[in-house]
């Protein structure tokens, strides 16, 4: 497995060492997984290939993706594409504080 992390946009995936605990998985498309979706833009951060997302055991907000062999593509309209090779992956949403409180960035 690879030690760098990866930035797309307002996504970043970083290796999760160690086959971290997942709670249930998340929906897949025939082609692969989304990671997360613009709400202003409808764009998404989408992984084709062999990719499973889950939630992680306990924390929802954290999302643990699973690349099998032969790699995932990771893709966005406004991004150029990054290939990642077969690994355990936490995805991670860029954060920004509001009045409100912490809410995610939007493409």
């Amino acid at each position: 497995m690879t030690s760098n992390a990866y930035r797309h946009g307002d996504v970043l995936i970083y290796p999760a060492g160690n086959s971290p605990d997942v709670g249930r998985e998340l929906p897949r498309e025939p082609d692969g997984v989304c990671l997360a979706e613009g709400e202003a833009t409808g764009h998404r951060h989408f992984l084709r290939g062999n990719a499973r997302l889950f939630e992680l055991a306990g924390d929802p907000s954290v999302k643990v993706c699973k690349v099998g062999a032969g790699g995932a593509t990771l893709r966005h309209e406004e991004h150029g594409p990054i290939t990642l090779p077969e690994g355990d992956y936490v995805v991670s949403i860029k954060r920004q504080w509001s009045p409100d409180g912490w809410e995610s960035v939007q493409d």
